[in-house]
């Protein structure tokens, strides 16, 4: 038993060799297979990671562009909120100004309306005092004293002779 006993164990072992090493084979392949899979995911990783970066990078651009539109807008805002009080103030001294003018022609309005009352008084005395020259004229006592004034006329005239101014 002892030669037949002790082959047999080493024939169990080199009977299940090929299967050992087929199975060494097998796990050598897929040990290698998880190696290049390990380094494409780490290549895969460093590509993440470097898009991941980039991304980073841009999110910042973007943001720092926001920042700088978000400064401009307020600046606008405040430009817009400038230019509302000045539009305001335009507005209120256009308000004043046509008021004044108002005020302007309402005036001119009364200073032409006393011109024109003064006018036709004016008028009215003219025609009067040309009633009462006319009557003067066509009054008997003018009529009688004609002579009279025109003696004195002769006698006030430059080189008249008589007692007259010389």
């Amino acid at each position: 038993m002892s030669t037949a006993q002790e082959r047999d164990p080493a024939d169990a072992v080199l009977s299940t060799l090929p299967d050992l090493l087929l199975l060494l084979a097998d796990t050598r392949e897929q040990w290698e297979r998880a190696r290049r899979d390990l380094a494409e995911a780490e290549r895969g990783a460093e590509r993440a990671t470097t898009q991941v970066d980039d991304l980073t990078a841009e999110l910042e651009l973007t943001v720092a562009h926001l920042k700088i539109a978000q400064t401009r807008l307020e600046m606008t805002q405040d430009h817009v909120e400038g230019l509302q009080g000045e539009l305001e103030k335009l507005h209120r001294l256009q308000q004043d100004q046509a008021e004044v003018e108002r005020g302007r022609q309402a005036l001119e309005a009364a200073e032409i309306q006393r011109l024109r009352s003064e006018l036709a008084a004016a008028t009215v005395r003219e025609h009067e005092a040309k009633d009462r020259l006319a009557g003067v004229l066509t009054s008997t006592s003018w009529r009688v004293t004609r002579p009279v004034r025109s003696l004195v006329d002769l006698v006030r005239r430059p080189g008249a002779t008589g007692t007259g101014r010389s």
